[in-house]
């Protein structure tokens, strides 16, 4: 019987292929999933694909015609059958960006409208193509078209008052099917309007775990006033019941409401306001017509969901229906190999600073992370460090500075005693580039996330010779290099990350150099990186690429990391931007290693929530270091309101993790080889030891004035130092104040003897400080008093001259 089923069945398909003149012949069956989850499967002509059905639960056969087949479904074992598309309309419906333009998708003899029920929800795939984004449905009654009554309801949810959806935020739509639309679906078709978008595809949404009646949650416009009079509760044993049994591990799940207005959604567990593992905020602000996704689904929240349900409150809002997404399977990774880091920096010029930096990245790879915040874009003040340091000391009495400081050109290149103070203290500067480019914008005007401000500036032509968008961005890359240049004439080496987060959410693009994809990205940082090292010659640079990762964005593939990869030869560190949850996000440094492997560094180049040090370690997630965005610093301006932000707590703790490094606890970076320098003084002619491998010397040393006689203004000093990791200060002669002295380039103030002096920490070994350019003043001090050295753990046994 199977036999002749397949066969008859068979004949009936190829037979609608090859029919002149007829419409377009569909075969669809109903079916469960290995999970248990129930979809349809629509198949047209579009080509051949041979499927299994052994693993597949079939529930039922329908023809084009709209016969059910009667075979039994156990004997549906493999079946040649047409495209499987799962879709119940393929097209390609452009509406204009200046007006809107109909057109009839699909009527009534469609069969597959027969394969929808109650409730079901629609989901309909579109590309947008204009700025202005608006789509509308009317059902096609033959006495008016355009009565607003005959709107498919579901989609007025999502416009208030009018009667289409607009502000468009993803290429996928989801429309529930309430009875009546049905019922007008059916017997008259749908007729769709737009403006501004291109309709390609409508389907079955597969992933509903509740689509019934509306719920209204809450009491209006206020919350319940009553802790155990809940608004609803979904996924009991009791009536209503969420499909929770799919429920896995990593899993999302969406709730889509509607609302005129603005309004505020909250999970509760029991009888208290008691938040699920993923939820990270008291209670979520979802505007007016949207959808709220959780964080990923733990086993304590599905043990708790299964048994209890969820308790769901809130205010001025209607839930509409809830979708799930599907962890995706992990990837079994071989355990990390730093070892695998590329050796060497891509410009063969690196400067010494630069390849100590590096390298000392490189060495603490896998092994701890370096603490980090962005510096709220000022050029002169590092105040977010400031504020770091001062709420971990009022908490426990010692302050903690962050190892890494980020700074932006998103207001230009005015400014430079921050990223100065920073890295004469000890620490790591970065820099990113907000480019105001076309105006004041940087935003993509086409984005969907209505971020400000905007610009049409056009990448294409950016990378195009000849145009005035590239001499604009040359003109923009030239002064940036200018400034980049004064801190290499300093020996400031720059972690570097231009044109970050490309792909935006591989939906959409933030901002103006993704907007057209990112190949027109990486031409421009070609461009860049070739016209500021090889034209400007900047070689204090460690290039960092920012990789959009899936899991953060819930969108995009590895290969779509790997299609946006600027190469190996183009960049030294690859970090992610991620604001979720204060997990390892593990799942995200995984994919950047499924992306690129282990041959780079890879860090957090931008984090809401700092990730717990222990867990990143505990999970195999140890990032280099982590940048903290300035605006989620200070956990009351934003904590509250989204979600993100890091208390004084969680700063203290993370700052005390034996896993983080603060800037007190760097190494000298400075200098680690020698310059063509002349010897003023040595230990060994002079007889003076100077410091002590077991402690601080008994008591400073004075390196006489007359060693100086030769030295100028625009000179450096060296001081060349030996022994264990420990410490190496100076004074000024008659003082106990080593911070009078105008070349201080040293990294920490002691004043817990009394007295005030700056030292540097030294690694062991041999290691060279060198101060920065002598003034006149130094001149003048040196000549007239010579200075005052001592060590702690080491000893100074020469001293050094770079002419200017």
């Amino acid at each position: 019987m199977k036999r002749h089923f397949i066969i008859l069945l068979m004949a009936m398909l190829l037979t609608s292929l090859t029919s002149a003149g007829t419409s377009l012949k569909i075969f669809h069956y109903q079916a469960k999933d290995a999970n248990g989850r129930l979809n349809y499967r629509s198949f047209n002509a579009a080509n051949i694909k041979k499927i299994d059905f052994s693993t597949i639960d079939v529930q039922k056969i329908v023809l084009n015609d709209g016969t059910e087949a009667t075979a039994p479904m156990s004997e549906l074992d493999s079946l040649v059958c047409i495209h499987e598309s799962g879709n119940m309309w393929n097209g390609s419906l452009g509406l204009t960006d200046t007006d809107w333009k109909s057109g009839l998708v699909t009527g009534t003899n469609e069969a597959v409208w027969d394969m929808m029920s109650n409730y079901d929800v629609l989901a309909f795939d579109y590309s947008l193509t204009g700025s202005t984004h608006q789509f509308q449905g009317l059902i096609q009654n033959s006495a008016n078209t355009s009565d607003a009554n005959n709107l498919l309801s579901d989609m007025k949810h999502y416009s208030g008052s009018n009667a289409y959806i607009e502000g468009l935020e993803s290429s996928c739509h989801y429309v529930k099917l309430n009875p009546e639309d049905l019922t007008n679906m059916k017997t008259y078709g749908v007729l769709f309007n737009g403006i501004g978008l291109t309709l390609t595809s409508i389907h079955k949404a597969s992933n509903v775990i509740w689509s019934g009646a509306d719920k209204t949650l809450g009491e209006g416009d206020a919350w319940s006033t009553n802790a155990t009079k809940v608004n609803m509760i979904i996924g009991s044993s009791t009536a209503d019941p969420l499909n929770l049994r799919n429920l896995q591990v990593g899993d999302k799940i969406t709730f889509h409401f509607y609302s005129t207005s603005g309004a505020e959604f909250q999970l509760i567990k029991d009888s208290q306001k008691d938040l699920f593992s993923f939820m990270t905020s008291d209670y979520y602000s979802v505007g007016g017509s949207t959808s709220f996704t959780t964080g990923k689904v733990t086993q304590a929240d599905i043990d708790y969901i299964t048994s209890n349900g969820y308790i769901m409150d809130g205010h001025n809002l209607v839930l509409d229906f809830i979708t799930v997404t599907h962890a995706t399977p992990s990837v079994a990774l071989a355990a990390l190999d730093p070892s695998k880091v590329a050796t060497s920096l891509i410009d063969p010029n690196a400067t010494q600073e630069a390849v100590n930096v590096y390298n000392f990245l490189k060495s603490t790879y896998g092994k701890k992370t370096l603490s980090g915040i962005m510096s709220h874009y000022c050029l002169d003040t590092n105040e977010m460090a400031y504020w770091v340091y001062n709420r971990t000391k009022a908490l426990s009495g010692t302050g903690y500075s962050p190892a890494f400081v980020g700074y932006d050109f998103i207001d230009g290149t005015n400014g430079k005693s921050a990223p100065e103070e920073q890295w004469n203290n000890g620490g790591l500067v970065g820099f990113n580039w907000h480019i105001r480019a076309g105006g004041s914008g940087f935003y993509s005007a086409a984005n969907t996330v209505g971020c400000s401000p905007t610009t049409d500036f056009d990448i294409r032509k950016a990378v195009t010779e000849g145009t005035s968008e590239y001499n604009e961005i040359i003109a923009d890359i030239d002064n940036v290099s200018a400034y980049l240049k004064t801190l290499q004439d300093e020996n400031i080496p720059v972690l570097w990350r231009p044109l970050h987060e490309a792909a935006g959410d591989y939906n959409n693009a933030w901002f103006w150099w993704g907007r057209y994809g990112v190949e027109y990205t990486k031409q421009l940082y070609y461009i860049m990186y070739n016209r500021m090292v090889n034209y400007h010659g900047l070689h204090n640079l460690i290039w960092v690429w920012t990789m959009q990762t899936p899991t953060a964005q819930g969108n995009g593939t590895i290969q779509d990391m790997k299609d946006a990869y600027v190469g190996d030869d183009y960049c030294d560190i690859v970090g992610a931007d991620i604001y979720q949850d204060k997990t390892s996000r593990i799942d995200d440094f995984n994919e950047i290693r499924q992306a690129i492997g282990d041959k780079k560094i890879i860090a957090l180049s931008e984090c809401g929530n700092i990730p717990e040090p222990s867990a990143c370690y505990t999970d195999g997630a140890p990032w280099s270091y982590f940048m903290e965005w300035c605006l989620y610093g200070i956990d009351t301006q934003n904590s509250t309101a989204d979600g993100f932000g890091n208390s004084d707590t969680d700063w203290l703790r993370i700052m005390t993790d034996s896993h983080v490094i603060t800037r007190d606890a760097m190494p000298n970076l400075k200098v680690t080889t020698t310059e063509s320098a002349t010897e003023l003084w040595n230990s060994t002619t002079a007889g003076v030891t100077v410091g002590s491998t077991s402690g601080w010397g008994s008591s400073d040393v004075t390196i006489p004035a007359s060693y100086f006689s030769t030295v100028a203004t625009g000179g450096k000093l060296q001081f060349i130092i030996s022994g264990n990791s420990g410490q190496f200060s100076f004074k000024k002669v008659g003082s106990t104040d080593g911070a009078d002295l105008a070349f201080d380039c040293w990294n920490k103030t002691n004043t817990s003897d009394g007295k005030t002096y700056v030292y540097s920490n030294v690694s062991s070994g041999t290691t060279i400080i060198q101060t920065t350019a002598l003034t006149a003043a130094d001149v003048t001090e040196l000549q007239a008093n010579g200075c005052k050295l001592n060590g702690n753990n080491n000893v100074v046994t020469s001293i050094r001259y770079v002419a200017p």
